[in-house]
């Protein structure tokens, strides 16, 4: 169960390694609640928004400008819109007109074109102008004069792109790679693509080589495997023409890493790469999800399959979301929301009027328009008593109170009345001051409105481990513990399960991109001190940053907990 981040405690140690690389101990220091700094700015704002990396978009009489966590103005509001940063940059617009900009404040293409891309990992941006795109490189130098209809997004190190109605390729460098003269073509995936000369469809690699295959059509290949089609019915081959299965579906395309759904007499069922059926054609619809479930629908009914393509959930419910922290929120058939866990074990909450997405071990609820928390067993644990509340993130959200009547007439009573305050996992206050406005913490710090100026708001005493990097996308990562932990599960009156060892791993260990967004990793207790979390199911992404995030709800069993509120480390995914 969620236990307060303002416990005090003995320290339990923790060393954090790459297998086969040095491990690293934490110092043995005295645990402590975060420790939190407030910095009041000059910085005026309107409105505020999260960090992002280090970086905070605010709004000031209508336009946007930037401020870093050292409270410093690195973009003064001047832009009519800022979108969130991607890869270190962030679309700016001033009137119609659109540019780039980098998290230093620099402006890096100026925002002249009708419209541009996020650049790519890659450090190239597609720019629009007279209803052409052309190529930018990172230092906002034109490379390619727009001259193309479109340009679709970077896959596998290729730009496809399209010039009077025919499919071309960009390399990573942004120069020409295939020259646009194929009537079709999909992106590149695992080195080879499918393409259409003429009437014609063959595979091309990375090289540049063709091979024809003999096919009508050919989809995007993925892992050595191109869904065919011959005579309007669809199979699966081998790159080499190899056929894994007869020509005998109306439709086929991949689910994930290790599915493919297949379409027959207008119902979708499941292979694998082998060719093997795993479902028959049954269902109206098969959604992967952000991890190994996904979701099938049949007859309007939502249901789970797992990785295997084995039915966790049957078709029942109106609606089901993605999987967070092993539970994904359902509503029912009668408008009741709940959440299924990894093995579609249901617990409904028919007293709420909405549930959201678990974060920290805590899902927000929403009753008779307040806000509060439940833990992974249903149990209230905040009640529904705010007007506003974000989901947690370290350990701590921020929510929001009315305290008098407001008046639309008279702005002054929204800043009298309405204050916003920082909570940890069981609804205390975490810090003695209220604010007009505030967001969640990302990376350690948040950003506040007082008194219409801008506050910087800091966790001083969190451990950051040494970066790491890696060339595996399927890495494993083990935390090895000083004393063993308790995994000791307890149940309720009902034999329900309210604390074990999985719960544990879940509510305080996550893994974030470099644009903040959660990465759907597994756990193992792989023994009584050591954890391993294990890959996203489809793996990390190269040439991408990851940060661990590890909570302080972590016992040993002799109820000593970890020595820093927030331990972190940095690892990046090698191309």
């Amino acid at each position: 169960m969620p236990k307060s981040i303002k416990t005090y405690f003995i320290p339990l140690c923790l060393i954090l390694f790459l297998i086969g690389l040095s491990r690293i101990n934490l110092f043995k220091v005295k645990a402590s609640s975060p420790i939190y700094s407030i910095t009041k700015t000059d910085i005026e704002a309107d409105s505020i928004y999260p960090f992002q990396n280090g970086i905070s978009k605010i709004k000031k009489d209508n336009l946007y400008g930037l401020i870093n966590t050292e409270g410093k103005m690195i973009a003064s509001p001047q832009f009519t819109s800022i979108s969130d940063f991607k890869n270190g940059y962030a679309k700016i617009a001033k009137g119609s007109k659109f540019g780039i900009i980098d998290k230093n404040g620099n402006i890096i293409i100026k925002p002249i074109y009708d419209d541009v891309t996020y650049f790519a990992k890659e450090n190239i941006a597609a720019v629009k102008i007279n209803s052409k795109w052309g190529i930018a490189n990172s230092n906002g130098t034109i490379i390619l004069n727009p001259r193309f209809d479109f340009i679709y997004d970077f896959q596998d190190g290729f730009l496809k792109v399209r010039e009077n109605n025919k499919y071309g390729f960009l390399n990573s460098k942004g120069n020409i790679f295939l020259i646009p003269s194929f009537q079709d073509a999909s992106d590149f995936q695992d080195g080879y693509a499918s393409v259409k000369s003429g009437s014609t469809w063959k595979l091309v690699d990375e090289n540049g080589n063709f091979q024809y295959l003999g096919f009508d059509e050919m989809k995007q290949p993925s892992k050595g495997i191109v869904p065919v089609e011959k005579n309007k019915k669809w199979g699966i081959v081998k790159t080499d023409g190899t056929a894994l299965t007869p020509l005998k579906y109306d439709d086929i395309s991949f689910l994930n890493s290790k599915l493919i759904k297949v379409k027959d007499s207008g119902k979708w069922g499941i292979i694998d790469y082998s060719g093997n059926e795993i479902l028959g054609p049954q269902f109206d619809s098969i959604t992967a999800t952000d991890g190994e479930m996904s979701l099938i629908v049949k007859s309007g009914r939502y249901g789970v399959i797992d990785s295997s393509g084995k039915i966790l959930v049957e078709p029942k419910y109106s609606f089901i979301d993605n999987y967070r922290e092993g539970k994904a929120i359902v509503i029912s058939l009668s408008g009741d929301y709940g959440f299924i866990d990894s093995l579609g074990n249901a617990t409904m909450k028919s007293e709420f009027d909405n549930i959201y997405a678990f974060h920290n071990g805590l899902a927000r609820v929403e009753k008779d328009g307040k806000f509060g928390f439940i833990d992974e067993n249903g149990k209230t644990v905040i009640e529904p008593t705010f007007d506003m509340a974000y989901d947690f993130t370290e350990g701590c959200t921020c929510v929001r109170e009315i305290t008098g009547a407001l008046n639309d007439r008279d702005p002054d009573t929204v800043e009298k009345y309405v204050k916003w305050r920082y909570i940890d996992t069981l609804g205390s206050s975490l810090i003695n001051q209220d604010f007009n406005s505030a967001t969640n913490f990302d990376k350690e710090t948040a950003l506040a409105l007082d008194d219409g100026k801008c506050v910087i708001i800091k966790m001083s005493n969190i451990k950051t481990l040494s970066d790491k990097e890696t060339k595996d996308p399927y890495k494993a990562w083990e935390i090895h513990f000083n004393k063993p932990l308790n995994d000791k599960t307890e149940k309720d009156s009902d034999d329900n399960i309210i604390e074990s060892i999985d719960m544990t791993m879940q509510n305080n260990i996550e893994v974030k991109d470099e644009n903040g967004n959660y990465k759907d990793v597994s756990f193992e207790f792989k023994s009584p001190n050591t954890i391993v979390i294990n890959p996203p199911f489809n793996g990390y992404e190269k040439n991408t940053e990851y940060t661990i995030i590890i909570l302080d709800n972590i016992e040993s069993t002799s109820g000593k907990k970890l020595s820093f509120p927030i331990t972190k480390m940095n690892f990046k995914v090698l191309p």
